[in-house]
């Protein structure tokens, strides 16, 4: 994994456990965790549709980069055969 692709896989992680804390209304992050969790495998509708964004965000983050990196060594390959 390269650094852009680490460092919005981890922006993404970070938004999904501040996004736990705040709806859970609380200050303690195992207590957020825990309720999402248990909120998912319950089948709550919001859970599972936010984490499913959730994951739908990071797939697409994933695919950005490798996108860019693609063109990149492309352009890279091109200019090598000037």
């Amino acid at each position: 994994m390269n650094k852009e692709l680490l460092g919005g896989f981890t922006r993404h992680i970070i938004t999904i456990l501040a996004g736990a804390i705040i709806a859970n209304g609380t200050d303690n992050i195992n207590v957020a965790i825990n309720t999402l969790i248990q909120n998912i495998s319950s089948g709550e509708t919001s859970a599972l549709i936010g984490s499913s964004v959730a994951v739908f965000a990071i797939l697409w983050s994933m695919w950005v980069k490798f996108s860019e990196e693609q063109r990149s060594a492309i352009t890279q390959n091109l200019k090598l055969k000037k």
